[in-house]
């Protein structure tokens, strides 16, 4: 079978980089059964019509986009609270089965959540509800009302206060 010009460069290459990497030349035949390798796969993608190959071990990526109104709200992971970034957001995440949920958070606004397919390119617009005047955005740390915190009754001690005299 006649091979490429772009084949036998390949082969070419390959035989040049594993002398490097050995510190000694290919025998004949590891490139010869490399070329029927090459050839079988260029007979295959034809045959098949792919455009690219991918490897096991390449990450593909998937492009999740999130824009608010109005724009330039935070954007953080809800499971750790970790800022990603502002909208109009827009960042290429591994491609893997499931979702991000997302917060987006503005001052003098209702902070909103956002769930995004991590399975493919996705975009989502969040319009942002203004908060009244004299109301504060709840705070999913504080107790409950009408209860007391409870603590361990022990003092804690400030090595940097000054102590009486």
């Amino acid at each position: 079978m006649a091979r490429s010009a772009r084949a036998a460069g390949a082969l070419d290459e390959l035989g040049r980089a594993i002398e490097v990497i050995t510190g000694r030349a290919p025998a004949a035949e590891t490139l010869t059964r490399f070329a029927k390798y090459l050839d079988l796969l260029t007979t295959w993608n034809r045959t098949h019509h792919l455009t690219s190959y991918r490897t096991p071990h390449e990450v593909v990526r998937v492009q999740l986009v999130v824009k608010s109104t109005p724009p330039g709200a935070d954007v953080l992971r809800a499971a750790d609270g970790v800022r990603l970034g502002k909208t109009p957001f827009s960042r290429a995440f591994d491609r893997i089965d499931g979702e991000i949920e997302l917060v987006v958070k503005l001052a003098g606004y209702r902070d909103a959540r956002v769930t995004l397919p991590t399975t493919k390119d996705s975009e989502k617009a969040v319009r942002l509800v203004r908060l009244r005047a004299g109301t504060r955005p709840p705070d999913d740390r504080a107790p409950p009302e009408g209860t007391k915190p409870q603590g361990s009754g022990a003092t804690v001690l400030d090595p940097y206060e000054d102590k009486p005299k």
